[in-house]
């Protein structure tokens, strides 16, 4: 789990310091909307990355070792202290506390807002696109700012000071920025940058970049609103966003307020800017999207493996069992195993073995000690026989192949 973690944050601290750096560059290039849809690529490359592409690669012959009853090895494997249960641990209590956290303020957040529901008071204007996309409406006095409660069944809160604060035009525009979050169901998308933000809780970026993703969310959001608008319309939004400003927290996501108020900035300097998504915005975020999925399940599957990419430097022999040393039982245990980062053997399975529980136990005993020189430093699979013979004449034989 621990060599799970590190190497998905590696690749996750790469991916997330190219969509930063080039944040400004992509925002105009694309347009909010079109970098707003090149975030994809993140949950896209950790799954592609965590998938097991080695049965693509054709099979190579087994690497065999012997062991003879007459000749036992007598070496001894260094003691190490393994840190991966610490590590987990430490990962594992910060997982809960945030979870915990985060669970307690959404309770609140949904009690509060429940709470101060009122029934409707005036005449709200609603779109007909908004009546026909059947959102649930709710009121409150406990808010400047229209937000959208709720995940799987998000209900679209409107306070009741509504018609006060917006004028008719302010309020169609505000409503459809809502609606249109509530069309590409953004609040599930929150959900997963966060859940990837908590598991990778350990790595600052990640909390940097789901505010940063945040922020283009509401910005592609204001261009998809306000496409074809006029610089007098753009005006009347700004003015709108400056109404309802919101102290309400990026982090929180119990809500997904229309004005919140740490985001304003960003949100007023684009509306100068303005730039549609183009279809060929639109085709460049689906190659990189298609490219970058191609590229890592290349990468993913490591076709281009040397075989002397793993050598084992620690071997402890396994030892004969002394039953079937004495009734003179031969035979072989064929294993399957994970190489580490680290050379460490973990993931043993036995594939075959003659005779079947005879010598299996001593076999996975032993391979569990053996160290490799893992060059690759990543993840490699692999297989070995173990030839248990009562004579020491065989020859001895190693063949390192790594699948």
């Amino acid at each position: 789990m621990i060599n799970w973690l590190v190497e998905q944050s590696l690749l996750l601290t790469l991916i997330l310091s190219l969509l930063l750096l080039g944040g400004r560059w992509l925002t105009k290039v694309l347009g909010a909307n079109g970098h707003y849809g090149l975030w994809l690529i993140v949950p896209l490359s950790l799954i592609v990355n965590t998938i097991d592409f080695s049965f693509w690669m054709e099979k190579n012959p087994v690497t065999s070792f012997l062991v003879s009853a007459k000749v036992q090895a007598n070496e001894l494997s260094q003691v190490e202290l393994d840190s991966n249960v610490f590590f987990i641990t430490l990962w594992l209590i910060g997982l809960i506390t945030i979870v915990g956290y985060y669970a307690v303020l959404h309770i609140r957040t949904v009690t509060l807002s429940n709470k101060h529901l009122v029934p409707k008071i005036g005449q709200t204007v609603l779109s007909d696109e908004l009546i026909d996309a059947k959102v649930k409406i709710g009121f409150t006095s406990d808010s400047a700012s229209p937000y959208i409660l709720g995940v799987f069944s998000p209900s679209l809160i409107i306070p009741v000071s509504f018609q006060q604060l917006f004028t008719p035009e302010q309020q169609k525009l505000v409503l459809k920025h809502e609606l249109i979050h509530f069309k590409r169901k953004d609040m599930l998308w929150n959900y997963l940058g966060m859940a990837l933000t908590i598991i990778f809780w350990f790595n600052p970026l990640s909390w940097w970049s789901y505010r940063q993703f945040r922020i283009l969310q509401e910005l592609s959001c204001d261009q998809v609103a306000l496409k074809g608008s006029n610089k007098q319309v753009r005006l009347q939004y700004a003015k709108a966003l400056l109404s309802a400003s919101s102290r309400h927290s990026i982090f929180n996501l119990s809500q997904l307020t229309f004005g919140e108020k740490s985001m304003l900035k960003e949100r007023l300097n684009q509306l100068k800017i303005n730039k549609p998504s183009s279809l060929i915005s639109k085709f460049v975020v689906a190659i990189t999207l298609l490219l970058s999925g191609a590229a890592l399940t290349l990468a993913n599957a490591d076709i281009s493996k040397n075989l002397d990419e793993v050598k084992p430097i620690v071997r402890i022999n396994p030892m004969y069992p002394l039953e079937a040393a004495e009734k003179g039982i031969e035979g072989f245990v064929r294993m399957a195993f994970n190489i580490n980062q680290r050379g460490k053997v973990d993931n043993i399975e036995v594939l075959k073995s003659v005779p079947e529980g005879v010598f299996d136990r001593e076999a996975v005993r032993a391979l569990a000690k053996w160290k490799y020189a893992n060059l690759k430093g990543e993840t490699v699979s692999t297989e070995v026989q173990l030839d248990f013979r009562i004579s020491e004449d065989s020859v001895e034989r190693i063949e390192i192949i790594a699948n």
